[in-house]
């Protein structure tokens, strides 16, 4: 029996409403470059963040899987997130904290 922690439980409150794509400078690059390429979703936004963050805290994900999940979020543009105020969850999620956040020390190593 695995247990996984309140952060988890947390994420798995997500309903997939997508309001946190409101206002997502990293999500806005898409529509920006999708203009001029066939890649219409090259860049990653706080719901595909949310979904590989909880894959990394899952107790379940082999540890080998999640170095490469954290090279998936670098590819989606989490760098984009670094200087960004925050995100917005419609509910309640606190996006900054239990995904951005952690994601950005462990690709980076930036609190």
């Amino acid at each position: 029996n695995v247990d996984a922690d309140k952060t988890y439980h947390n994420l798995t409150s997500c309903i997939e409403c997508y309001a946190c794509l409101n206002g997502c400078p990293l999500h806005e690059k898409n529509r920006y470059e999708s203009k001029n390429n066939d890649e219409p979703y090259k860049y990653g936004n706080p719901f595909s963040l949310l979904k590989i963050q909880r894959l990394i805290i899952d107790p379940l994900t082999p540890e080998f899987e999640k170095s490469k999940l954290i090279e998936k979020a670098k590819d989606l543009g989490l760098e984009v997130c670094i200087d960004c105020p925050g995100c917005k969850c419609g509910v309640g999620i606190n996006l900054k904290d239990e995904v951005i956040k952690p994601l950005l020390k462990k690709a980076y190593n930036i609190n």
